[in-house]
């Protein structure tokens, strides 16, 4: 018999519902990853979080957080957003033998919302899978109202850079890597940039949450107001705060 949804407050519009279970991250990622295509189970870990380990999973994480208005709002941008990722013709299904390509004409505000919802429901999420994503209250509240009235924001805020994985010697993606996600910093002039960064579905995400990203490296990267995305395509050794795990992987202790 199904679980019954609880009533409670849903954490975005802040009213009292019935409590839809939310992925945290989207269904349509771990769609795409193949991992349900095979109907076999599949196991949890996270290095950096040792007690996080979770045998024959078969879904992604999933809370009660949303009431169904604010659900379907989000599921508005899914929709857009799971053929730019998965549609079979999408070059992030094959991915050139190049540093990077480019989507034109992207409907940038589906997008950027749904990286905000992704960030905001990382952060707000009780599971310790995401204990590392801390945002501080005034960022919380702005991320809820910017998601709760569509506003993507503009393009230089919360800016995200998306990698597509690839193995080094063929070029091959990986769509069934994820990771948990991890607070990245870097310093560089004596500016202090402030990320987060994980793996859904062998597409790494780098969302800045510093107030002005001026890395030119960085922000050519970010989806623009202009309909222009550019990806990166990379190994994820490429990427030094992996190797823990991509060495633990290759020991095949996990």
């Amino acid at each position: 018999m199904a679980k019954k949804a609880p009533i409670g407050i849903c954490k975005l519009c802040l009213k009292t519902a019935q409590l839809q279970e939310s992925h945290i991250v989207s269904k349509f990622f771990w769609r795409g990853s193949g991992l349900f295509k095979t109907q076999r189970a599949f196991n949890t870990v996270a290095i950096n979080n040792p007690e996080v380990r979770i045998p024959a999973r078969q879904d992604g994480f999933k809370e009660y957080l949303l009431c169904r208005r604010c659900e379907q709002r989000r599921s508005e941008w899914e929709s857009y957003c799971a053929p730019l990722f998965f549609h079979a013709t999408s070059p992030t299904r094959q991915p050139p033998r190049h540093p990077y390509f480019e989507f034109g004409n992207i409907e940038y505000p589906k997008l950027k919302l749904l990286i905000l919802s992704t960030l905001w429901l990382m952060a707000v999420s009780k599971d310790l899978y995401y204990c590392h994503v801390k945002l501080n209250a005034r960022k919380l509240e702005q991320l809820r109202k910017m998601l709760l009235t569509s506003n993507p924001g503009r393009d230089s805020r919360y800016g995200c850079v998306f990698t597509v994985l690839v193995t080094s010697d063929d070029f091959k993606p990986l769509p069934a890597f994820f990771s948990q996600p991890l607070r990245l910093r870097r310093t560089r002039n004596g500016v202090t940039t402030k990320a987060y960064g994980f793996i859904i579905a062998g597409i790494h995400w780098q969302i800045f949450v510093s107030n002005l990203v001026k890395d030119a490296s960085f922000e050519r990267f970010f989806p623009k107001e202009t309909g222009i995305l550019r990806v990166k395509v990379a190994s994820p050794y490429s990427f030094g705060y992996l190797k823990p795990l991509l060495d633990e992987l290759k020991s095949g202790t996990r």
